[in-house]
């Protein structure tokens, strides 16, 4: 059973403006990780804040760090949501950036916050 999933956010403005306005997210609450605990865990010895925010049965742990990680390979998460088109709009207006793929019965829809995760939307 899955419990969380953790992204990182480069700009605390995508938690308003995207996790918390476009995808509906609620914060829970917050706390710091310290620098001990994020040298022996991460390999980062940084303190970095982190963020809780929960959609239904989805928790996902916001960790907001200047450190830029390059993403690689095919990690995305995939969210089930009722309003997709919408979503997508207000994507679209807000400057995140949007990948639709054209397919015969229903297009493929990828959106990214401004840090690079990448979130597959399904309707």
């Amino acid at each position: 059973m899955l419990n969380h999933i953790a992204l990182q956010i480069n700009q605390e403005n995508d938690l308003k403006n995207f996790y918390n306005a476009i995808l509906g997210f609620e914060e829970l609450r917050r706390f710091e990780l310290n620098e001990n605990l994020s040298s022996s865990i991460f390999g980062l010895k940084k303190k970095v804040d982190v963020i809780l925010i929960r959609k239904e049965n989805l928790t996902i742990e916001l960790f907001l760090t200047d450190v830029i990680i390059p993403f690689q390979g095919y990690n995305h998460t995939c969210l089930n949501v009722n309003d997709r088109e919408q979503i997508i709009q207000n994507c679209r207006d807000q400057n995140y950036e949007v990948i639709e793929i054209p397919r015969e019965k229903s297009n493929l829809c990828f959106v990214k916050d401004h840090t690079g995760n990448l979130f597959e939307l399904k309707a």
